[in-house]
């Protein structure tokens, strides 16, 4: 299969490849190899090397593919505005084959805000229900709520049905039930408020508001709470009941920090209830304090609006003049905006005006700008009725297309199929030929390779042995080395110390020969013994330093590790000679820990690792 890519690119003909695994396989070049232990050892391991890297790689590629046309696509959608309308709905219904589950339910949902963005408000329904009917299939119920909701805007604000739009709320809200979700039941709630004002029936909207504005009460959520209150307010002036409806748009205003923009809303309402109670005094300062607030933000729609309201209510209090006026400054607004069914809302009522004043300059004005805004009117409606129909034509090519990919989609997995068998079956004729190939020359060969595999086992022991052997002679070596020197020095200082000693039990002897001992003589007696002892210790000196001073020992030592000190050194000659560390500590007059500290701290200084011995090392200085 020849994977597609969006740019133009061609992904891996898997076909050719198995054709050329299978012609190197019957010349003999990767899985028959002549030497039966390299078949043996390699042959498995590289057939199943190649199965890995074929499908990871062809596996990998697909992925990669999708996940790049997906990227790509998305890219696309978000510049969905500056991109004409054809290639739009292109990028839309390609992403929309490369998605699936939630993914391509919101993106449904998205196509049908364009759509109906567009005025294709029959294709904007067709793609809502679309993504409904997914939601159903999967049983997603959190993207069925959405799209309920969904539905529900989309009735109430582009086909202006109340009812319908109502039904799709009271779905969203009892999913959002099920799902505890309480922000979104909420602020489908406040919806259905709204219709349930529309469709006449208030006792429910009022449940709906005080619900709402109850829970946003208790969360201390100010930005809803005006939302919803503003919205009571409205349902209170829609029942005549004006009284309230002041209240709570008072409260508002008293209690809550709002935006201009929500301030002058609500000035434009309370205008509005003073309007319908005839205040028309009290009605005219809010309307100006509306008209301070719009003006600071610079919101063009709501001057329109208000400049037109202030316009009806001094018409009604019989001031043409200033109606004339105020009607002047709202079509500015209105041409501002560009909104030409208000344009010619307003030329009617300035064309009423100029007759009431009897202003008929002003009225041809006033006649030849409304017949321009009825004609550019007529334009609109034809290109919007041709653009529509063009685009239509676009949608209807573009469902043609889209089911023939769908068509070619089904071909390719067929392929897909297809080429998947024969890879397995290949591999599976590849895999009993091997087998058979490996059972084969084993066999052939078992009694040679366990011969050779029993000469290298004897080869190495053999090794092993003489290493062994090697080391023990060089060990025993090093041993009588030491032991012949302890035997020179002990035979060169131990005469003396046992002359000393007859020294002095002769003078010992002498004494006791004596018929009187004085104590001069006992006196002269320990005199001389200290003295043989003090002679018999410098030997013992003497017999340390000939040991110490094997001037080859002591120089390689301090060349590799300058470090050691005299103490560490002298230490190290006794190691050298065999003593333990009992003696070596008898003879530096300190305790056996102080040996063993300083044999800790030699091993750290030459960095020996604790499996190696220290009189090993040692050995190889001497």
């Amino acid at each position: 299969m020849i994977l597609q890519h969006p740019k133009g690119e061609k992904g891996v003909n898997l076909l050719s490849f198995y054709s050329l695994v299978g012609f190197f396989c019957k010349k003999k070049y990767i899985f028959i190899p002549r030497n039966p232990k390299m078949m043996r050892t390699y042959s498995l391991k590289v057939f199943f090397i190649i199965f890995s890297f074929v499908f990871l790689g062809h596996t990998h590629l697909k992925a990669q593919h999708a996940k790049d046309s997906i990227t790509y696509y998305k890219e696309k959608i978000k510049k969905i505005d500056s991109i004409p309308f054809e290639k739009a709905i292109e990028h839309f219904q390609r992403l929309e084959l490369l998605l699936s589950g939630e993914e391509r339910i919101r993106l449904l949902l998205k196509k049908a805000e364009y759509y109906a963005d567009k005025k294709l408000l029959s294709f904007a329904k067709k793609t809502f229900d679309k993504a409904l009917n997914i939601a159903l299939k999967e049983k997603n119920l959190l993207m069925e709520a959405y799209t309920h909701h969904g539905l529900s805007s989309f009735y109430y604000n582009r086909m202006y049905q109340p009812s319908l739009s109502y039904t799709h709320s009271i779905a969203a809200q009892e999913i959002y039930k099920a799902l505890d979700n309480q922000e979104k039941l909420n602020i489908v709630r406040a919806n259905l408020a709204v219709l349930l004002v529309e469709l006449k029936e208030f006792e429910k909207a009022a449940k709906f508001y005080k619900e709402t504005l109850g829970y946003y009460t208790r969360k201390k959520d100010s930005t809803n709470i005006v939302f919803v209150s503003i919205n009571l307010a409205s349902f209170y002036q829609e029942k005549e009941n004006y009284t309230v409806s002041d209240s709570i748009f008072k409260v508002l205003l008293r209690d809550f920090s709002m935006e201009n923009i929500d301030k002058s809303l609500v000035y434009y309402n309370l205008a509005i209830n003073e309007d319908e109670q005839k205040n028309y005094k009290k009605a005219m300062e809010y309307i100006d304090t509306s008209i301070a607030l719009s003006t600071k933000i610079n919101d063009v729609f709501q001057l329109t609006d208000l400049y037109y309201f202030k316009a009806a209510i001094s018409l009604e209090n019989g001031e043409p003049k200033k109606a004339h006026v105020n009607f002047k400054k709202s079509l500015e607004f209105a041409k501002e905006i560009q909104d030409l069914p208000i344009q010619e809302d307003i030329l009617k009522m300035l064309m009423q005006v100029s007759i009431e004043t009897k202003d008929y300059a002003f009225l041809s004005l006033v006649l030849k700008d409304f017949e321009k805004i009825k004609d550019s009117l007529a334009n609109q409606e034809k290109t919007e009725t041709l653009k529509e129909v063009h685009l239509k034509h676009v949608l209807d090519k573009k469902e043609v297309e889209i089911q023939l990919q769908q068509s070619n989609l089904k071909k390719e997995k067929k392929l897909k199929r297809l080429y998947f068998s024969v890879f397995v079956l290949s591999l599976l004729f590849l895999g009993s030929l091997i087998a058979y190939i490996v059972y084969y020359r084993r066999n052939s060969y078992k009694r040679m390779l366990l011969i050779q595999k029993e000469y290298e086992i004897k080869e190495v022991k053999n090794k092993e042995q003489r290493k062994y052997e090697e080391l023990e002679n060089q060990r025993i070596k090093n041993k009588l080395k030491t032991k012949k020197k302890e035997i020179l020095v002990d035979l060169a200082f131990g005469t003396k110390r046992v002359e000393k000693i007859e020294a002095v039990f002769k003078k010992m002897e002498v004494l006791s020969n004596k018929s009187i001992i004085t104590k001069n003589d006992v006196l002269e007696l320990k005199e001389f013994a200290l003295s043989k002892y003090k002679e018999m210790i410098m030997s013992e000196k003497t017999r340390k330093d000939i040991l110490f001073s094997n001037k080859e020992f002591y120089d390689s030592l301090l060349k590799d590790f300058p470090n050691l000190t005299k103490t560490e050194l002298l230490v190290l000659s006794y190691i050298s000679l065999a003593i333990d560390a009992k003696e070596i500590a008898r003879i530096q007059n300190v305790s056996i820990d102080a040996i063993r500290k300083m044999r800790y701290r030699i091993r750290k200084k030459i960095e020996l690792n604790p499996d190696e011995s220290l009189e090993n090392f040692i050995f190889k200085y001497q």
